[in-house]
């Protein structure tokens, strides 16, 4: 699809970096990611290729088996869509005026126009906001608007191949525009003659939607292979400059640990179980994550009262997880601190169980209902007057819990004593140290994002092409 011979590209003429590649392949039906510590070209390598701007000294490039230098604007408009970092307009375009201008050099009728762009963004998520001047957007918004441009022009260009091109297209996302981000990877990846490039600085993002890899460091190209083999080649931690260790198994994850000297000040583990126990009581609301038949996830939230280490939510038997449930009893759920309360995004306190679950009998729930009523008030009751609503019963296995950056824990079933993993010291890590862990990931399933039960929930293909 792409092939890279001979590269080098500066920003401006009297620029010192240049970004220098000799051969690079890049084949169809695949999502590529570029990785690498800040400076390193990551940016840069996208527009070295795919756009008219800075200086060429040499550049041998093919798009779909044809030279790059050949292609007119048009041309390049048919086989190509980019969305560069920080991209956004000031301007008093609307919404919609802006994701229109993907439909330029196309063949897409004027009465079609509409429709399209319609769906643009409500794949986005901003369909709310199609009428609004840009200016009047937060970045992400603004962020996701130029998401819809570049997926409705490479959308109405794929039928003879196209190359979908994003430039931190995570940055300012919260979770759940995150994984709508996933499925439109996923699905996009499957149209026969189609690839995407995604620079990210979310490794565990990079791992999570990508098939190969591009590390960067100083404009060359260090690394190229598979996930697994390129997150576990000891340069990863060389290039960033960390302690850099990649697990594949159970759950797959980046740790990283600083190399600064340990300074002490740890916590104690049963003030980590105490910590976790406060946020499980405090939190009303869970992030749960089941299968169906097909293996596909879904991810939702849900109110949950917490008692006797067990959870429960009301559920409508009409609800995605009640039918996926009822054909597998098993679900991951997560407890996850709210924004405010963190200090770090990429920190956020979170547990994560494995659960078995089990619809409660009518006495069952009179019995735990006064909870609910309790905890959310008298709205509740209207749960318990309808027939297709019932109480589901969470029982907790193993978890992991998260505190931050470098604490990482097992916890134990039954008790929920907090252990290190794997039985070693090696989660008990000072606080002041930069030593990460997924901020997405945990145990099991791994639940990354939430909407309420017969409300805003999200469907979202499962992936597994790396052993994960």
């Amino acid at each position: 699809m792409i092939h890279i011979k001979n590269l080098n590209w500066k920003p401006s003429p009297m620029a010192g970096f240049s970004v220098e590649v000799q051969d690079l392949k890049l084949n169809s039906n695949l999502v590529y990611g570029i990785v690498g510590p800040n400076g390193s070209g990551k940016s840069s390598l996208i527009k070295a290729l795919f756009t008219p701007l800075g200086h060429y000294i040499a550049r041998d490039v093919n798009l779909f088996e044809k030279p790059l230098t050949s292609f007119s604007n048009k041309e390049f408009t048919r086989w190509r869509s980019v969305s560069l970092q920080n991209s956004f307009t000031t301007s008093a375009f609307r919404v919609q005026e802006i994701v229109e201008m993907a439909t330029y050099h196309s063949n897409v009728l004027k009465s079609e126009v509409g429709p399209l762009v319609e769906r643009a963004l409500h794949l986005c998520g901003m369909l709310w906001a199609q009428d609004r001047p840009a200016h009047s957007l937060s970045g992400g918004e603004l962020q996701r608007i130029f998401w819809a441009k570049t997926w409705l022009q490479a959308e109405i260009n794929k039928t003879k191949g196209h190359c979908l091109i994003l430039d931190e297209p995570l940055s300012n996302q919260d979770l759940s525009q995150v994984l709508k981000l996933d499925e439109l990877l996923v699905n996009w990846k499957h149209n026969p003659n189609c690839s995407a490039l995604v620079v990210c600085h979310d490794l565990q993002a990079a791992a999570r939607i990508c098939d190969k890899i591009i590390l960067m460091d100083a404009g060359r190209i260090v690394l190229f292979g598979d996930v697994d083999d390129v997150f576990g080649n000891p340069l990863m931690g060389k290039v960033f400059g960390v302690h850099f260790k990649w697990h594949k198994h159970p759950t797959p994850f980046l740790e990283l640990k600083s190399k600064q000297k340990n300074r002490g000040n740890t916590m104690s583990l049963d003030k980590m179980k105490s910590s976790m126990l406060d946020m499980m009581q405090k939190n009303q609301s869970i992030m749960i994550s089941t299968k169906d038949k097909e293996g596909k996830l879904h991810v939702s939230y849900s109110p949950v009262v917490f008692q006797a280490e067990k959870a429960y939510c009301y559920m409508s038997t009409i609800a995605q997880h009640a039918r996926n449930l009822n054909a597998n009893a098993e679900a991951s759920i997560m407890w996850i601190a709210d924004e405010s309360d963190s200090k770090q995004i990429f920190a956020r306190s979170r547990v994560t169980f494995d659960t078995v679950t089990q619809v409660l009998s009518s006495e069952q729930q009179d019995e735990i209902h006064p909870k609910f009523v309790e905890r959310f008030g008298d709205i509740v009751d209207r749960f318990k007057e309808m027939a297709d609503f019932s109480v589901y019963e969470f029982s907790l296995n193993q978890g992991r819990l998260v505190l931050g950056f470098g604490q990482a824990f097992d916890v134990q079933a039954g008790s929920l004593d907090v252990a290190h993993v794997g039985g070693s010291r090696q989660g008990h890590i000072p606080k002041d140290q930069a030593h990460g862990h997924s901020p997405h990931g945990g145990h099991g399933h791994s639940p990354h994002a939430a909407a309420p039960h017969g409300g805003h929930d999200h469907e979202h293909a499962a992936k597994n092409p790396h052993s994960h």
